[in-house]
């Protein structure tokens, strides 16, 4: 049976029904990694972190309920302002990026077919009294947002099967969409159905180029040179899974290589000096993907949100119940695992994370399938 991996990524818990206020103490020692703080968010689901250390502020997605600022002083964390979804036009928030003074906020249940799509701007040069300058809402149907990535006067959402929206928001006041572009759908599956059909997920922006995951579309090279009329110049797709439906959910882009969080497939490792020949180099394929014993319902890990140090000798990826690996991408060809955090039998499993110059921050969720996870809320890691 093939899933829509993105629409159906996790089943979400929303009632309290067996949820767990607090985390259980951690009982393994850790080689790598303290365990500094846990935040329990016990009625939200966070889906995107976002740390400022210069102000001790970070700013959390927490879907339903909004956007949570916090400050954190001495490994303390206290939630010091929120922006509810009622400001929001309604609109989950599914993703935050801040450039600046200000915050961009994806808007949109992408877990909903008939959820609009928003992007909400909004000035944090006060934490503790965030000020909503715009937002921008789709009049149809988008099946929500995934992403929202700032470069210069520019902003790029990720509106699942609309594809990629360009918006000018040079003026703080008057977001402007610019033009929408949706790569072609017909890859690697010609006329695809609703579940085969590819959304618009991660992506990363470097110059004139957009490197989007498009779920079950694989890896496109967006050319946004021409703001009113992007073009692709590149596709790539992993083809070791045979019929496996696959899902690209998001990629961070160092030099030459981009960084491919692959849900149950691990990470992949692609050269893109070329955009029309993309070349796979490395491969980091701890569940065995390519086999048939490993399925999406069954897999110890699925790979999510991707994060690189900048010296980009080392990758961080949220894993699902695996919770948290760390790569070592030094030899971008032989990515291999150096540390991990959490295990695949405490009912804990993540949905994101963030890496933060020492600390990295884990955002769990409560879930049915493909695991079942009882907490939600941060959990705030330091390296040793």
């Amino acid at each position: 049976m093939k899933i829509n991996l993105t629409i159906w990524l996790f089943v979400l818990v929303l009632c309290g029904c067996g949820v767990v206020p607090n985390p259980p103490a951690d009982t393994e020692p850790n080689d790598y990694f303290n365990h500094t703080e846990s935040i329990s968010t016990p009625l939200a689901l966070p889906q995107c972190l976002v740390d400022d250390p210069s102000s001790n502020h970070f700013f959390v997605a927490l879907k339903g309920q909004g956007i949570a600022v916090y400050s954190r002083v001495n490994n303390v964390s206290r939630k010091v302002a929120s922006v509810p979804i009622q400001d929001l036009n309604n609109l989950h928030v599914m993703y935050l990026t801040k450039k600046g003074s200000y915050l961009y906020a994806a808007l949109g249940d992408f877990f909903k077919r008939d959820s609009k799509a928003g992007l909400a701007l909004i000035d944090v040069s006060n934490p503790g009294r965030p000020v909503i300058k715009d937002i921008w809402v789709s009049s149809e149907p988008m099946e929500g947002s995934a992403i929202v990535q700032v470069e210069g006067d520019y902003a790029y959402l990720g509106a699942m099967k609309k594809g990629v929206l360009i918006f000018n928001v040079s003026d703080k006041n008057n977001i402007r969409k610019v033009s929408e572009f949706q790569p072609d759908i017909h890859f690697p599956t010609p006329n695809p159905n609703s579940i085969q059909h590819p959304n618009a997920r991660g992506m990363d922006v470097k110059g004139d180029r957009l490197y989007l995951c498009y779920d079950a579309g694989g890896i496109r090279i967006i050319d946004i040179s021409n703001k009113n009329a992007p073009k692709e110049i590149g596709r790539y797709i992993n083809t070791s899974p045979n019929m496996k439906q696959q899902a690209y959910n998001n990629i961070v882009v160092h030099g030459d290589y981009g960084y491919i969080a692959v849900d149950y497939c691990g990470v992949e490792v692609i050269d893109l000096k070329n955009p029309s020949k993309i070349q796979r180099v490395g491969w980091w394929n701890p569940w065995k993907c390519n086999t048939a014993s490993n399925n999406w319902f069954n897999s110890l890990g699925h790979s999510n949100q991707i994060a690189i140090s900048p010296n980009g000798q080392k990758v961080y990826v949220s894993t699902g119940k695996s919770e948290l690996n760390v790569l070592d991408v030094s030899v971008p060809s032989q990515p291999k695992e150096v540390a991990s955090y959490g295990a695949t039998n405490n009912k804990q499993a993540t949905w994101g994370m963030t890496q933060s110059g020492q600390n990295t921050y884990l955002l769990y969720i409560t879930s049915v399938v493909p695991f079942k996870a009882n907490w939600a809320g941060i959990k705030i890691l330091s390296e040793k």
